[in-house]
């Protein structure tokens, strides 16, 4: 495989789990996806239109 190139490979899906330190499991899971996606079981999923608004919205949401 390859790693993708940013000029030429969108970013399609980046997903972030959230768990407090000592906590058995996460409390929050996001996906955030490029165009539709179909439901995730136990994960928010948030679809965008465009590459530039699912960066933007993830990074504002979680400093990435």
């Amino acid at each position: 495989g390859v790693f993708p190139e940013p000029q030429q490979d969108a970013v399609i899906q980046v997903a972030s789990v959230v768990q407090r330190q000592g906590a058995p499991e996460p409390f929050l899971r996001v996906v955030f996806c490029l165009q539709h996606t179909a439901p995730i079981l136990g994960c928010q999923v948030l679809s965008f239109d465009s590459e530039k608004q699912l960066l933007q919205v993830g990074r504002g949401w979680g400093g990435w």
